[in-house]
């Protein structure tokens, strides 16, 4: 066993330890108000132990702060906290408990100016020991009379120790996960801005030599291309900033205005039969207009188009169909986007919203984020909407999204 003055030394050291303060920083518990959570597992230590104080406390290099107290005597029942020369629990913070049923007796603390102030007779403290084997603080309970700690009240504050620093880890990763957000979202913006501004250049250049070179065939279908892919570029980067600010904000922002959507399907499919060739139907069942985001359902349309030419049998027709549902009270617009191609399994029919998600397809060329879908499902529900899809051999695949005409 380990004598008084050795405990004493390592527990000096251990106060001042830059590391350990560190940590002590980290938790975000000095100095604030008290919470629910702390207060009720000191209570439930008070009738478990029996014991009329029992205090859950952070210790820095200045003081014993309490985060959680039950039957602190005034005035340290509103102050919560003692200069760390008044602290009995600082002589845990080399890692070892303190149970003591006589504490004038007791070598560690039997001089401490604090047991003969309060009237302490019998103490126990076990340290708040972090993964890294930092002491944070302690939790303990006091008693004014002699009396003899059993084996199951020892048994019932270490478990109640156990998850005071559960509560603290917990806050602890949200926290860390809270700045690796912030730091992510730092880094695809400035990513985003350095890959948009060459980009932008080489699409300036390319079309300058388009114009230059009219009258060369070969030389424009590769101009054209090399446009194609800067453009497929940059629209993966906008996809890649609407997902961090829909991971950000909840959901993705919308500007809604009247507009027709079989309108925005023809330009959209216009667009897509540049690059895809003729292979888009286009029914009507009903002329929808209602009040949406032009340029978020544009996305939603180009997201599932170019899945539907990638995923579909080259031979085959994409086949999209506007109709009006009625769904309760709402009247809804349905459209469905239809091609026979390769089948997505049940497993990917379940997963394939999700972010970052990517389906593995010999038809699918050229590859991507895994985040179009995800995008779609977001714009979709933010429209207070709804997207599905069916997939099997012999009817083939269909996505299905369903919008209010708000």
């Amino acid at each position: 066993m380990k004598s008084t003055a050795i405990r004493l030394e390592q527990c000096d050291s251990a106060l001042n330890d830059p590391k350990r303060l560190e940590a002590v920083i980290r938790t975000g518990l000095i100095d604030t108000p008290v919470e629910k959570v702390f207060d009720r597992l000191a209570h439930l230590a008070s009738k478990l132990l029996n014991a009329p104080i029992t205090i859950v406390s952070i210790i820095d290099d200045k003081k014993q702060f309490y985060k959680a107290a039950h039957g602190l005597p005034a005035p340290l029942d509103t102050i919560r906290e003692v200069p760390i020369d008044g602290s009995l629990c600082r002589y845990t913070l080399a890692g070892e408990s303190i149970v003591s049923p006589d504490v004038e007796n007791f070598d560690l603390l039997k001089d401490h100016p604090t047991v003969k102030a309060f009237g302490v007779k019998a103490f126990i403290s076990l340290p708040l020991i972090d993964e890294e084997g930092n002491v944070l603080g302690s939790f303990c309970a006091v008693d004014m009379k002699l009396r003899t700690w059993t084996q199951d009240e020892i048994y019932y504050l270490n478990e109640l120790t156990a998850s005071v620093l559960t509560e603290i880890q917990l806050r602890q990763q949200v926290l860390d996960l809270e700045a690796e957000k912030s730091y992510r979202r730092t880094f695809i913006s400035a990513l985003t801005h350095d890959l948009r501004t060459p980009l932008s250049a080489a699409k300036l250049t390319a079309e300058l030599l388009k114009r230059v070179h009219q009258s060369e065939v070969k030389t424009n279908d590769r101009l054209d291309r090399i446009v194609k892919n800067i453009e497929r570029g940059d629209k993966m980067i906008q996809d890649l900033l609407d997902m961090d600010s829909v991971e950000a904000n909840g959901k993705f922002p919308l500007v809604t205005t009247e507009c027709n959507l079989a309108e925005i399907l023809k330009n959209t499919i216009d667009d897509m039969t540049s690059i895809w060739g003729d292979r888009f139907e286009l029914i009507i069942k009903n002329e929808a207009i209602g009040v949406w985001d032009r340029n978020a359902l544009l996305r939603v349309f180009e997201n599932l188009l170019s899945n539907a030419a990638k995923y579909g049998f080259e031979d085959t027709p994409v086949q999209i169909t506007v109709s009006d549902i009625g769904i309760g009270k709402e009247n809804m617009v349905k459209i469905d986007f239809h091609n026979y191609g390769e089948v997505i399994s049940e497993k990917n029919q379940t997963e394939i919203f999700r972010p970052f998600h990517r389906v593995d397809s010999k038809q699918a060329k050229p590859k991507g984020w895994g985040i179009g879908l995800s995008l779609v499902k977001s714009i979709v529900e933010a429209h207070r909407g709804s997207v599905a899809v069916k997939s099997s051999e012999l009817d083939g695949t269909n996505f299905c999204v369903l919008l209010p005409k708000i």
